[in-house]
């Protein structure tokens, strides 16, 4: 039978390698991706977290692949806004 399914992706800090020093130390993006699953478990979806180290390109490309029909789909992702408007290799967009 089909379900909903929902990620959430929460970062409070980003690699300083990556982006020119800035490190983009925050407290509460990792809360907003447990407020999102919190709020999508109540409404039925079947929900996976990835927070901090667990927040990579592989894990959430691990997490998309999982075969499982579904009707509805959720992914939220959470970072320190500078973050996300530049590009992976430390520039601005």
């Amino acid at each position: 039978m089909p379900q909903a399914i929902s990620l959430h992706l929460g970062l409070n800090a980003v690699d300083a390698n990556v982006y020119r020093g800035w490190s983009g130390p925050l407290r509460g993006c990792e809360n907003d991706a447990r407020a999102m699953q919190a709020i999508t478990a109540a409404q039925g979806f079947t929900s996976r977290l990835l927070l901090g180290a667990d927040a990579t390109r592989t894990n959430l490309l691990a997490a998309m692949k999982r075969k499982r029909p579904c009707h509805s789909v959720c992914i939220s992702f959470t970072l320190p806004a500078s973050a996300s408007s530049c590009s992976a290799r430390g520039g601005r967009r």
